[in-house]
Parts: structure tokens; C-alpha cells; sequence
């Protein structure tokens, strides 16, 4: 299904750019991986929200993948998560916050609601994730 995408990010060069060029291509690199983590949480709530007999989100990705068991489970629950907090899933996909962001705003979402830990997406969205998991920390303490 993505074979033109991998054959293109096969085809790039970086010996010859400038920093400027490599910063950008850093920038762009990093919205196209955020957008495929949003889409792959997306897979794994979808496989969750299923009533078939079926194994679960974390079981697939597991096997699927090679993950260990613990970033699956955690991927299940941040899938989830964002199913739940859509501007949150939206941020990810755009590459304004990170995976790191997303798995905190589960824990909120996990200990308060979604309509709650939706305020803390524009936080998000304004600091590097280590600075977020300290807000979030005193905002749910």
C-alpha cells in the first residue's frame, strides 16, 4: 500500500544538503512519522472497538510488530485514548505534539475524562514533551 512512500524515503540523499535543508527535511521527516503513529493508534482502537472474537489491539500489534508487550499494551491504551480526545489524535497526525504527548494525555484522559484532558492539548502543543509530562503531573495532582 506504501510502496511509493518507502521507495521515495529510500532515494534520499544527505551528504550533500546544508543544515538548512537537513533541518527542514528533519521537520518533514518528523510530521510524516506522526502522522503514521496517529493512523496506526487509529488501527489499533478501531481493532479494539471490534466484537468479533479477535484478539486485542495489544495482541495484533504484539505479533504484527515484534513489540514488547508492555509498548503495546501502551500503544492500545493511547490509541484509545485518542479515540476519545480527537483534537489530540488531529495534533499527532499534524505533527504538533509527539507520541510522548499523546501517552501522557492518555494517563489524564485515564484519570480525569476526555473533555478534561482536552484542555491540555494546546499545552501540549507548546512545549517539548518532558516539559509536558511535568504539567500534566501538577495538573492532575
Amino acid at each position: 500500500m506504501f510502496s511509493a512512500t518507502h521507495a521515495q524515503l529510500d532515494q534520499l540523499t544527505l551528504g550533500d544538503r546544508s543544515r538548512g535543508e537537513l533541518r527542514q527535511l528533519l521537520g518533514d521527516l518528523h510530521r510524516l512519522e506522526s502522522h503514521v503513529a496517529e493512523r496506526r493508534l487509529a488501527v489499533m482502537a478501531e481493532l479494539d472497538s471490534l466484537d468479533d472474537g479477535g484478539l486485542d489491539a495489544a495482541s495484533e500489534s504484539r505479533s504484527v510488530t515484534h513489540q514488547s508487550s508492555r509498548l503495546a499494551k501502551r500503544d492500545a491504551a493511547t490509541g484509545g485514548a485518542l479515540a476519545a480526545l480527537p483534537s489530540a489524535a488531529d495534533a499527532l497526525a499534524a505533527g504538533q505534539i509527539t507520541v510522548e504527548h499523546a501517552e501522557r494525555l492518555a494517563d489524564a484522559v485515564k484519570e480525569t475524562s476526555p473533555e478534561e484532558a482536552s484542555e491540555l492539548v494546546g499545552i501540549a502543543e507548546q512545549c517539548p514533551a518532558d516539559l509536558f509530562a511535568k504539567r500534566t503531573s501538577r495538573w492532575l495532582g
